[in-house]
């Protein structure tokens, strides 16, 4: 009975000793190593050109836009004009009281009385004269002051019409008026701007660029914008947040360094001056 527990125990060493044996073994195998190879296709080599884009941002700008202010002070006495009015070129805007043309008025008026009394005294001397009665000094004296009096009250009448012209303030350009700074019984400068009007055929958008960028530039490329729906235009759009509206341009490098510009037509549905866009180079 001892005898055969003991050759069990040994059994069961054995056993032991020879699982721990197989898995020293089998940790020692190298795992089976497979060669990979990559898929390849052939195709017919060709040249072509690598496009790099470079997203900027720009502003719409009008390419015409005029700062309207009056030549002559005084108080506005009427705004012909609202803000988003389209006017002609020539039309008039406001019209203006100034007390320096009550003035001129007066100096013309007095030019003219003196210049009256100068053609009368002429005209008196001159018949004196030719019967003898009046020495060629005396006629000479009366000729010229004549003709100074004239001249005077000439040049008054000028700078009068000249201011009341003035008065006047016309628009200097066809366009849209974009703001509106004058109300009526305001009292304006020679330098205040009573309005902003810009031409509404074309616009340009207006972007920085570097050097690098720039090199890359030459007058009539292609270039695109990207008009966002948050800004208000005319026309349909996409989705919020996406571009709605695509617009193509030509680049003109012009004499800055920095900002480049592409120029574009403006209507209905077309990029409007104001908003900002995603220029694409």
């Amino acid at each position: 009975m001892k005898k055969k527990t003991i050759l069990i125990a040994g059994a069961v060493v054995l056993l032991a000793a020879g699982g721990i044996f197989f898995r020293v073994m089998k940790g020692m195998e190298k795992p089976a190593e497979y060669e990979t190879r990559p898929t390849v296709s052939a195709e017919v080599p060709q040249t072509g050109d690598i496009v790099l884009y470079t997203d900027l941002t720009g502003t719409v700008e009008p390419q015409s836009r005029a700062a309207v202010m009056p030549k002559i002070g005084g108080e506005v006495l009427e705004v012909y004009f609202q803000a988003g009015d389209q006017v002609q070129a020539g039309q008039a805007l406001l019209k203006i009281d100034s007390d320096a043309l009550t003035s001129l008025k007066l100096q013309m008026e007095s030019a003219k009385v003196a210049a009256d009394e100068a053609a009368r005294e002429y005209g008196r001397i001159e018949p004196l004269y030719a019967g003898g009665y009046a020495s060629q000094q005396s006629m000479e004296q009366a000729r010229d002051g004549a003709e100074s009096a004239r001249l005077a009250y000439e040049a008054a009448k000028h700078q009068y019409d000249l201011q009341l012209e003035y008065t006047s303030v016309t628009a200097p350009i066809s366009g849209t008026v974009e703001t509106r700074n004058v109300e009526p019984h305001d009292h304006v400068s020679t330098g205040t701007e009573v309005c902003v009007i810009s031409a509404g055929d074309r616009v340009q958008v207006e972007f920085g660029i570097t050097e690098k960028t720039r090199s890359n530039l030459a007058a009539g490329d292609t270039v695109g914008e990207s008009v966002h729906r948050a800004v208000r235009r005319e026309g349909g759009g996409g989705p919020g947040g996406r571009p709605d509206e695509r617009h193509q341009g030509q680049a003109d490098r012009g004499d800055r360094p920095g900002p480049g510009r592409d120029d574009g037509a403006g209507g209905r549905g077309e990029l409007r001056g104001g908003p900002a866009v995603c220029v694409l180079l």
